[in-house]
């Protein structure tokens, strides 16, 4: 396991996109927004140290303070590293806040209850793997421990919109990848940014993303009708009409392919290499597309 490279690029002027790249760690990327009065960040990441540079290296670029903080969802790759924005409102769909009483149910709010959490995914893993690595032991579970996250301030039901007297943020509960999913749709760059419901270069990240996929299919339908220039996903590249369009395909006829061969009791260890099956969309097909076919077999009704 590789702790991946930081990846900063400007979508505009006006907005910039952090990512990690050439990990398995499967980190969420982080975006910022400039407004007139002050930075909009979307997402945390999963690593607080990644989060409190990237917002310190945006403060001192636009010369603005923090505004807000944004969350698309609730998974700890998103979360995780929130600690980094402490002292600023953070927005969530309402939903999100089921995730948060759980998370304090299960103790994961000390660093004993999140020791124990990340020692039962490190058995978990030696068991699938075999073995982890020094980066594992040593870098990214210590940094699991150490996440203080805290329960966002401000829920949203439906939608809520930010303005600044000149440009127009609206947030919108969505569902999908998650039932506290939400999109955020930046009016002025027509930048649409997805959360997990839509991802990119998958290979470089963990199976979730394609595991949920088919719960994204009519929402991504429904951007293709919006005026989008540009979609900013959870993980990976931002990608343009044209590649949600090839991965909504890819994944409609998917869908359709496995409950065909489910009607026809195909074996599930036959469906991997089935002919039937539409090749993959990018060029790199991940690792773990046995365990997404088989996810996918079990979780689509006939």
């Amino acid at each position: 396991m590789k702790k991946g490279k930081i990846v900063i690029s400007d979508l505009t002027d006006r907005i910039v996109l952090h990512r990690v790249v050439g990990t398995p760690f499967n980190e969420g990327n982080i975006a910022c927004i400039a407004m007139n009065d002050g930075l909009v960040f979307i997402d945390s990441g999963r690593k607080e140290s990644l989060a409190t540079e990237f917002r310190n290296r945006m403060e001192t670029r636009f010369n603005l303070p923090s505004k807000l903080l944004i969350l698309t969802h609730t998974h700890y790759d998103h979360i995780f590293g929130m600690e980094a924005f402490k002292d600023i409102p953070v927005i969530m769909a309402e939903e999100g806040k089921k995730a948060f009483t759980e998370m304090h149910q299960d103790g994961l709010d000390t660093a004993e209850g999140r020791r124990k959490c990340w020692d039962e995914i490190s058995k978990a893993i030696i068991n699938q793997r075999g073995s982890l690595t020094e980066e594992w032991v040593n870098d990214y579970v210590p940094n699991q421990i150490q996440s203080n996250w805290f329960d966002p301030q401000i829920l949203v039901r439906n939608k809520m919109s930010i303005w600044d007297g000149e440009h127009e943020l609206e947030f919108v509960v969505c569902g999908g990848h998650s039932p506290c999913s939400a999109f955020l749709y930046d009016k002025t760059s027509k930048i649409l940014f997805t959360g997990d419901n839509l991802n990119s270069e998958h290979s470089d990240s963990g199976p979730c993303m394609l595991y949920r996929a088919y719960l994204g299919i009519e929402l991504m339908q429904k951007w293709l009708e919006m005026d989008v220039s540009q979609f900013a996903p959870g993980h990976g590249g931002v990608v343009d009409k044209e590649y949600l369009k090839i991965s909504l395909d890819y994944f409609i006829e998917l869908k359709k392919s496995l409950k065909k061969l489910k009607l026809d009791s195909i074996p599930e260890d036959e469906i991997y290499s089935h002919p039937d099956l539409p090749p993959f969309f990018e060029e790199t097909v991940p690792e773990f597309m046995n365990k997404v076919l088989s996810r996918w077999f079990h979780e689509i009704s006939v």
